[in-house]
């Protein structure tokens, strides 16, 4: 009994001083996240952080925050971006992790939590398991994962609403994401498939070389028979755990779904150099006639190991790369290059590309922030913006653009217009087999998918939103009257072990100086307890002693249209409507079982005055880069704008 009594004081002592931070206020960048959209919410899971004044120390991300997107007013302000929020849970069970994947099942209005490893050396969970978060309630639940299929980091990754299935190529298989891994990191040669909607896995082969990939980019593309085809370039090839090389640019591997079939394929034009850890999304044209996949940054190899500042085009079924930025023939100088790599891209409406985070090399101790004021959010108009005598490709974030009009820079290789009707629909050279031929004649029409679960009815939304109070925690008073009891006996729970411990520490004083080595059950404890932990105690879980769950959440508002029929049944845009996506917050009893974000400004440890947010020491960096870090030269400051 004792011994319960402990183990509980404990947790309930380490969840006290956990350390906390505001999402907001002290946000300086953010790095090796995964970021998705579902409906008007970019969602933002997993990664790291550089805190405000804490140079290069990296801090775990452990929360789900979105980007709400149908706005771009912070508190009454007009920050032209989209703005951070940071009222969503996040159990402390539930790992945070890097370089992992996130998934979204719009039709549904899940997520779903792929691969990663855990930083700071920590080591991984016993088995691998599928987490998914549920949008309607704002709660996470687990999904038991096919045992053939493993725990990958920094694999490439996409998924189709149109179908409802995720795919995950190569990635690393290491120590920090399989406990059972032993030896050096090996990159996986083989691809996972994800059916959201029948929880079923595929793990089926990779290319036909054979050999693994890992830091590439994989996009979607309505091209060959239904469903479509997936595009992979980018990143690091390796055979067996053999030597690492950089996957060439210009040599796209291709993968006929209907067919589960591997083509590869050449590219021309103005072909990028080798990186990993870029990141990317694709934009259609009106017509069906083109698909455009812009690129963003990247780590290098070698000499340009410090990484990329700049964008390209792979416009499809050309083949053909075009850069875009900086254009061809401009000189920038040194101080407004900014490389980095380790972020996200997600497309908005088929229109807009949204670039968060990224790690800067040139700047390890983070002397200068990722655009704070903006949560390190920059925008690219895919179609670009009109700005008086030239038209500009980065520019602020329009909640109601929603229209892909192929750039001239596109038109100008591959003819057409901006809806579309390219002249050129194959490769300089040809296509590399002639299946291809075959299958990049033809254009897939996406349909709306049906949802398998209804949503939250707008009936019950509404009652909520006019001020229906008849639920057990519908006022603060009645919150009151359950969680006092219930922090209560927390605090007697913790009291009574704190007595326990008190009293065993006494009567093993004397013991403890009889035998060399003896660590008390007090001191262990008190070790538990100074330990950082997340910030919320763990939910109830099946055969653990816990305390009751704490209610749902209130329905969402009647906002929440933004199901199946906001797709165009003849457009390979998959936009959704203006209609916001937004659920409530959580009730404040919902802390007790997951992290909801506190009040803004506190930068010291829960429960007290003196405790420091911890981070770690120096940011993990690839192979090849520690040499950057002992000769990097002090960064300049850097020139801001709105990128």
């Amino acid at each position: 009994m004792m011994r319960i009594l402990l183990t509980a004081a404990a947790a309930f002592a380490a969840t006290v001083v956990a350390q906390t931070y505001d999402p907001r206020k002290d946000f300086c960048r953010r790095f090796s996240h995964e970021g998705t959209v579902l409906g008007n919410r970019l969602y933002i899971n997993d990664g790291q952080l550089n805190l405000l004044n804490h140079g290069g120390k990296n801090f775990t991300n452990d929360r789900l925050l979105f980007h709400d997107l149908s706005t771009t007013m912070l508190d009454g302000v007009d920050t032209q971006f989209p703005p951070l929020e940071t009222n969503l849970s996040k159990p402390a069970i539930v790992p945070s992790l890097i370089g992992g994947a996130l998934w979204a099942d719009q039709a549904n209005g899940r997520l779903f939590q792929y691969g990663g490893q855990w930083p700071d050396n920590k080591v991984p969970e016993d088995r691998f398991q599928l987490w998914t978060y549920d949008v309607y309630s704002d709660t996470w639940d687990t999904r038991d994962a096919n045992r053939a299929v493993d725990r990958l980091s920094f694999g490439a990754n996409t998924a189709i609403e149109y179908t409802g299935k995720a795919y995950q190529l190569g990635g690393w298989m290491n120590v920090a994401s399989d406990i059972n891994w032993v030896g050096p990191r090996k990159a996986s040669n083989r691809m996972a498939v994800y059916d959201m909607v029948t929880n079923s896995w595929t793990n089926s082969s990779g290319p036909m070389d054979g050999v693994g990939r890992a830091e590439g980019a994989m996009f979607y593309v309505p091209f060959g028979d239904d469903p479509g085809m997936l595009v992979h370039f980018g990143g690091v090839k390796s055979k067996d755990g053999g030597p690492e090389v950089a996957a060439p640019m210009d040599v796209i591997d291709i993968y006929d779904i209907a067919n589960q079939n591997w083509y590869t394929q050449n590219a021309t034009g103005d072909i990028p150099n080798t990186r990993r850890r870029f990141c990317g999304g694709a934009a259609y044209a009106q017509d069906g006639s083109s698909a455009n996949i812009y690129i963003y940054g990247g780590m290098g190899f070698g000499a340009n190991v410090t990484g990329y500042d700049d964008v390209y085009i792979l416009s499809i079924p050309s083949f053909t790369w075009i850069q875009i930025f900086p254009a061809k023939g401009t000189t920038r100088e040194e101080s407004e290059i900014r490389p980095h790599y380790d972020l996200s891209c997600s497309v908005v409406k088929n229109s807009q590309l949204v670039i968060i985070g990224g790690q800067f090399p040139k700047d390890l101790e983070a002397k200068t922030c990722d655009a704070e004021n903006k949560f390190g959010v920059h925008n690219l108009v895919m179609s670009k913006v009109n700005k008086g005598t030239q038209s500009v490709y980065w520019d602020i974030f329009v909640p109601s653009r929603a229209t892909y009009t192929v750039p001239d820079d596109i038109t100008n290789v591959i003819g057409g217009d901006g809806n579309g009707n390219a002249a050129t629909k194959s490769p300089k050279a040809g296509f590399n087999a002639n299946d291809l031929s075959v299958l990049f004649a033809r254009t897939v029409t996406t349909k709306a998918r049906t949802p398998t679960r209804a949503a939250p009815t707008p009936t019950s939304s509404a009652a909520n939103n006019t001020g229906n109070n008849t639920g057990a925690f519908s006022t603060p008073a009645k919150r009151a009257r359950i969680l006092a009891p219930a922090l209560g006996g927390a605090a007697l729970l913790a009291a009574l072990a704190g007595f326990l411990l008190y009293r065993r520490k006494r009567t093993r004083t004397k013991e403890k100086d009889r035998l060399p080595g003896y660590e008390s059950a007090t001191a262990a404890a008190e070790s538990v307890v100074t330990t950082h932990t997340p910030y919320s105690p763990l939910p109830p879980q099946h055969g653990m002693w816990s305390p009751p769950p704490p209610p749902p959440p209130p329905p969402p508002p009647e906002e929440y249209g933004y199901l199946a029929s906001a797709y165009s049944e003849n457009s390979f845009a998959s936009s959704l409507t203006a209609r916001q996506m937004s659920p409530p917050p959580p009730p404040p009893l919902a802390e007790l079982g997951g992290w909801v974000s506190p009040a803004p400004g506190s930068m010291v440890a829960r429960g007290s005055t003196t405790g420091v947010v911890q981070g770690h020491y120096p940011p993990p960096l690839q192979e090849g880069m520690a040499e950057v870090r002992a000769s990097q030269p002090e960064m300049k400051e850097l020139k801001r704008d709105d990128r």
